[in-house]
């Protein structure tokens, strides 16, 4: 696996949240989402890591040094979560279509849901559009955290079991 050159600085704060973005040949969706991110106050509680294959120009334009960039060497979707779960610093990982915008509050509300000792993870329903920019938006209506977790990993997830 590879990383570019013009990524962020690693500095010497670990963030909290690592949201990971798994992306296909998705540049176009991804630079809209990360726009979007950009616009949500962030600081250095949040570190932000596209996992990429396909497009590597559109790519690397729609990143433009506002998130790690790994082009791993596989393609699968899984594949890109886990080198983007491999490389996180942080203690949440938050995956995240490179289609999709979470409530503008995300990481209060994964701060909140995780507070309690009852929540080890949790997921946001989207509310699918028609209409650009995106096809997938999230809404408030489940907040992260809300379900508890069982002893076996969500089938939806994508990660593989290393085992």
């Amino acid at each position: 696996m590879k990383t570019l050159k013009s990524d962020p600085p690693d500095t010497v704060s670990i963030p909290r949240i690592s949201v990971i973005i798994p992306a296909r040949n998705d540049a176009a969706a991804l630079g809209q989402t990360l726009d979007y991110l950009d616009g949500l106050v962030r600081n250095d509680a949040v570190e932000v890591i596209v996992a990429a294959s396909g497009d590597p120009g559109g790519t690397e334009r729609a990143v433009a040094g506002r998130a790690k960039l790994l082009w791993p060497s596989g393609s699968t979707r899984s594949t890109l979560m886990n080198a983007g779960a491999e490389t996180a610093r942080g203690e949440i990982l938050f995956f995240l279509h490179a289609d999709s915008f979470p409530p503008a509050s995300v990481f209060e509300l994964i701060d909140q849901a995780l507070s309690s000792n009852d929540v080890a993870g949790g997921a946001f329903e989207h509310l699918f559009v028609s209409e650009p920019p995106c096809s997938a938006k999230w809404t408030g209506t489940r907040t992260f955290g809300s379900w508890k977790i069982s002893n076996s990993p969500s089938a939806s997830s994508g990660l593989d079991d290393p085992s």
